[in-house]
């Protein structure tokens, strides 16, 4: 650090997005996490030490192949990382996409009706309700012979 105190490494927090009812996911990818740490030594100190030792000590190259793959391997988890995290993205939006015209048919199988038909057996059971009532009326009508008894 800066005059003898150390910075001490800031907590990574990731920030993660709702894109369905039951998936989250992380759409951030820090400097370390794609470079490497810069305490132990990331693709830009290292890069440093390459252009140093090509001036000063060009038999010292060798030594940074190692540490180059190790970055080049980092860098290459990240980047498939962030292809699966966009595949899973990609998925999301194409199933968000499709949600309301799925909604739209579900809603219309359960919301339309075959108009005609239906009025017809309503009708059909209006006239039977009708006759029921009928039938009904005149098996127990009342006579003014019977309100006289």
């Amino acid at each position: 650090g800066f005059g003898g105190t150390t910075v001490p490494p800031v907590p990574v927090i990731p920030v993660n997005r709702q894109v369905s009812d039951a998936d989250t996911i992380r759409v951030d990818l820090t400097g370390p996490e794609a470079f490497g740490d810069p305490a132990t030594g990331d693709l830009f100190s290292i890069v440093q030490a390459i252009a140093t030792d090509l001036v000063d000590d060009p038999a010292a190259l060798a030594g940074h192949l190692e540490d180059l793959d190790a970055v080049l391997n980092r860098m290459l988890t990240a980047a498939a990382d962030i292809g699966t995290r966009t595949n899973r993205i990609e998925t999301a939006q194409q199933v968000n996409k499709d949600l309301p015209l799925s909604l739209t048919s579900r809603s219309s199988v359960i919301e339309n009706v075959d108009l005609p038909k239906t009025i017809m057996n309503l009708q059909m059971q209006q006239v039977g309700y009708e006759a029921a009532l009928g039938a009904t009326a005149k098996a127990i009508q009342p006579t003014l012979l019977d309100f006289l008894r």
